[in-house]
């Protein structure tokens, strides 16, 4: 990432660019989002690869074709464990995204032949080591 707010602000190796930021405060409404988030949650296609396509469905193309997530489906739960998210500056760059609180965040990134989860894959059942196996397969 080009930057980071972890432990105050300092510059990444800007391989991909884009930042990492700590999750926002409760929503002004007064919903209490626990920061960590600690437990599972949902990776969904982003827009920019939705385009009315739903992974999964029959007769339906899979936008996570050829990527580590081939094998998971629209709205797969993972395991989270984190205080900071990643925003990229290029959309097409992002797999998955993620909604925790006031927050959608991407939540799996891919450049070439770097690929990031904000999630873990080892906690998160079969789907997490199907992303496992098609990483080390790729």
């Amino acid at each position: 990432m080009s930057f980071s707010e972890e432990h105050g602000l300092h510059r990444g190796l800007d391989l991909i660019k884009g930042k990492v930021v700590r999750f926002k405060e409760p929503d002004p409404v007064g919903k209490k989002y626990k920061v960590p988030q600690i437990g599972w949650n949902s990776i969904m296609l982003p827009e920019t690869l939705h385009q009315g396509k739903v992974s999964g469905e029959a007769g339906r193309i899979n936008p996570w074709k050829n990527t580590i997530l081939k094998d998971s489906r629209n709205k797969s739960f993972m395991y989270f464990l984190h205080s900071y998210i990643v925003f990229v500056d290029n959309p097409e760059q992002c797999l998955a995204v993620t909604r925790y609180g006031l927050d959608e965040y991407c939540s799996v990134l891919k450049k070439d032949n770097i690929v990031g989860c904000q999630f873990h894959p080892e906690l998160s059942g079969d789907t997490g080591l199907a992303i496992l196996r098609n990483f080390v397969l790729q």
